[in-house]
């Protein structure tokens, strides 16, 4: 409207004492036609104790400040003295000298709604078992609105809202016993965000902490992983965090926590069907010399095994996609849980379901067979009912036809390729004498497949019935 082109033209501006966190307000010397004038903008609980207010005026902004807190809105109260001081005196003197007698210009509300992905990501967090916690130098009220239509406060269980001030007076006992029930903090300081990271590190959580200034650096260093803003944040800032935020979008933090859980739970697997392989050959040649029976596998055997069933499924369970149900897995990534009683229990019970069938394959063919045909049923056994359980190492809890036989084309050229090397070894004149091994028949090969998909299919059929003792846990 041009006001401000008139403002410039009859003002200079001296002096500046910059906003802080303690002062909740920030002030500048400006000489207006001769006059030193002092301009103060601030939190309204820190600039209307300083203005020449009746009871009923005083009332009056309190009223209005409530209300429009409870909106949501962010508040400023504008005031303004003049000031008999020079401007030499005024270089060395400091804010709270200057700040006196002032005359109240008046209120601001400011709406700043949150961004609309932000309601979303905060339910994803839900899913996922993340507590969201809100800490702001905003007013207690507005906080409280925010935190409302974000959907971080909880009716009954994390729906406190703690100010700076009622922080300072509790020690940090105090704070670590009612930390799990405080949902947003208004009007702290930097220096408290340090508190609350340690308060929540007491109860054994990974604590993830967002910050943009100076201040904010103790708090970031401290916590589990601190995640600076890549536009708004300071340099400090940035240094003393583990994460940047590129766009500064808290739905960035949900999509990063995703793909994490996803590669986790990719890494995860790819190891216990490793660890499972390897261990129904070792139970499989150890069988065998128990029985004293010769050696079913021969150490070329064993390398084109670990060859062909650990080269490329392993890889393409590795690159699995992000599951869409990711975030409502609870089981926090860890190094507890990473080898936990589950992992040995799956890998146990696959280990061991294979190596049977393999020794009884063996066994019979011994009794009915020659050695040669013998030790080929068993090694293309192995190769084959590894590579169909790769299949069902795609998921912890869903079965492969429930993931999506299409999801993962590169793990399905993984399970395609091998089997086509497998079948091409069986039938080449000198891979046969290489390997030691003999073409089969149709009716072999019939049996041996319905063998195969016995592992896989027991895994699968114990991810079923998994599935439904959970959902009655739930239900119960």
């Amino acid at each position: 409207a041009g006001a401000m082109k008139a403002v410039r033209e009859n003002s200079e501006r001296w002096m500046e004492w910059s906003f802080d966190s303690v002062r909740k307000r920030m002030s500048v010397a400006a000489n207006e036609n001769g006059h030193v004038v002092i301009h103060v903008k601030g939190a309204p609980e820190s600039v209307l104790p300083l203005c020449s207010l009746s009871e009923i005026q005083r009332a009056t902004m309190d009223r209005w400040t409530q209300e429009r807190s409870a909106q949501g809105r962010r508040l400023l109260a504008i005031a303004k003295s003049k000031s008999q001081f020079a401007r030499s005196a005024l270089t060395n003197m400091k804010a709270e000298q200057v700040e006196q007698g002032l005359t109240l210009l008046g209120l601001v509300a400011i709406a700043d709604p949150p961004r609309v992905e932000s309601t979303a990501a905060i339910e994803a967090c839900k899913y996922a078992g993340i507590k969201v916690v809100m800490i702001t130098g905003d007013h207690p009220a507005t906080a409280g609105a925010i935190a409302k239509e974000l959907g971080i406060l909880v009716p009954g269980m994390f729906d406190k809202v703690m100010t700076g001030v009622e922080l300072a007076a509790i020690s940090q006992e105090e704070l670590e016993k009612t930390v799990k029930h405080v949902a947003v903090y208004a009007r702290v300081s930097p220096e408290d965000k340090l508190r609350i990271v340690n308060a929540w590190k007491s109860h054994g959580s990974v604590v993830a902490m967002t910050g943009d200034g100076v201040n904010d650096a103790p708090a970031l260093k401290a916590a589990s992983i601190g995640i600076s803003m890549g536009k708004g944040g300071t340099e400090v800032a940035r240094q003393a965090s583990s994460m940047i935020l590129a766009d500064d979008n808290f739905s960035t933090i949900v999509s990063a926590v995703e793909e994490g859980r996803a590669i986790f739970g990719n890494i995860r697997r790819t190891i216990q069907y490793l660890l499972s392989g390897n261990l129904s050959e070792i139970l499989v040649m150890l069988g065998a010399a128990v029985a004293g029976w010769p050696a079913p596998l021969m150490p070329l055997h064993l390398l084109w095994i670990n060859l062909v069933t650990d080269g490329l499924p392993s890889l393409a369970l590795a690159a699995e996609p992000v599951p869409k149900d990711v975030l409502k897995n609870r089981s926090r990534p860890s190094p507890k849980n990473f080898l936990n009683k589950e992992f040995y229990k799956e890998m146990i019970f696959v280990g061991a379901i294979t190596a049977s069938l393999a020794l009884a394959v063996y066994g019979y063919s011994l009794r009915t067979e020659d050695e040669i045909t013998a030790r080929t049923h068993v090694f293309s056994f192995l190769v084959f009912s590894e590579l169909f359980r790769s299949f069902a190492c795609r998921h912890e809890d869903k079965t492969y036809f429930q993931v999506g036989p299409w999801s993962n084309l590169y793990h399905l050229a993984a399970g395609v390729i091998p089997i086509g090397f497998q079948l091409f070894l069986h039938h080449h004149p000198f891979f046969q004498s290489l390997f030691g091994v003999k073409s089969l028949g149709w009716d072999e090969c019939g049996a041996l497949l319905l063998l195969t998909l016995i592992p896989v299919t027991a895994v699968e059929v114990r991810k079923l019935f998994r599935g439904r003792r959970e959902m009655k846990g739930v239900r119960a």
